[in-house]
This record gives C-alpha cells, sequence and structure tokens, in this order.
C-alpha cells in the first residue's frame, strides 16, 4: 500500500506559529519608512546646501541657508545683493521656492534651530566658522573657509 505524501497536523501547526512569530518581528521593520525618509530628506538637505553656496558664487550674492526644525529654506535678497527682505529662491528644477518642510526628524544648526547660513559671493560661510546640521543620527559638515559641504 502507498502511503500519501503531505505535512502532519503537527508540523502544519509549526509552520504556521514560526511564520506568526516572524510576522510579529519582521513585518513592522520592513513596513517602517521612517529610515528611508530620512535619508532621502538628508540627502535632499545635502544638495539645498550645496546649491545655496554654488548660487551666492555664481550670482555674486549672499545667500542665506535657514535651518528650522520642521525644514529649510534657500533664500536671497530681494532686490540686488545687499537690499530688501529675505525671499524664497525658486528651485531649479520644479515650479515653488526651493524650501522643505515635514523633515521626518527634528533639524539642527549647531544644536539650535531655527538658524542660518549665509554663504558669501565667494562661496564662504559668512563667519568664517564650521558648522554642523543634523538630521537623527546624520550630520552634514559645512566649512566655514570654503563654503564646502559634505556628509559625515
Amino acid at each position: 500500500m502507498r502511503r500519501a505524501g503531505g505535512f502532519t497536523l503537527t508540523e502544519a501547526v509549526i509552520v504556521l506559529v514560526l511564520v506568526g512569530v516572524l510576522a510579529v518581528f519582521a513585518a513592522p521593520r520592513l513596513m517602517d519608512t521612517r529610515a528611508a525618509r530620512e535619508r532621502g530628506f538628508f540627502d535632499e538637505l545635502l544638495s539645498a546646501i550645496r546649491y545655496a553656496q554654488v548660487l551666492a558664487v555664481g550670482s555674486g550674492c549672499p545667500v542665506r541657508v535657514t535651518i528650522e526644525a520642521a525644514g529649510y529654506r534657500v533664500e536671497r535678497h530681494q532686490t540686488g545683493c545687499t537690499a530688501g527682505p529675505w525671499i524664497t529662491v525658486a528651485h531649479p528644477s520644479r515650479a515653488g521656492g526651493l524650501e522643505r518642510g515635514g523633515a521626518p526628524a527634528p533639524l539642527a544648526l549647531d544644536g539650535a534651530a531655527p538658524a542660518s547660513l549665509v554663504f558669501t559671493p565667494l562661496g564662504e560661510v559668512e563667519d568664517g566658522k564650521d558648522h554642523t546640521v543634523t538630521l537623527g543620527g546624520r550630520s552634514i559638515q559645512v566649512w566655514g573657509g570654503s563654503g564646502y559641504a559634505e556628509a559625515s
């Protein structure tokens, strides 16, 4: 007589219990998009700081990056290089200003928010000091003498 193939009831129950235990511990990590959003925002912020420095050099006018807990803005003077209030810079590749709210983690410049970096027409940071921008567990180092920004 041939024996029927398949799983016993005990084997099926053990497999279901193991799948359930894995689902309880693995599913929340797979479903959490916070780390991906934080990394994307971090990369966007680094690009915006670099863009502000290049814009200051290219335009010959100071450009400011304002860092707030919830986001950032890239700004320039409304009229000329030194006159008028600061206004948000238009984004180079899409309609609207170069500003971003909704940071996935608190954002700070040298531990404080709000704060700002002003790039001179030479590309340097106006105060000449090195600065650190933090977002969650990541940081951006901005070198005062050159204005160079890098992830650290």
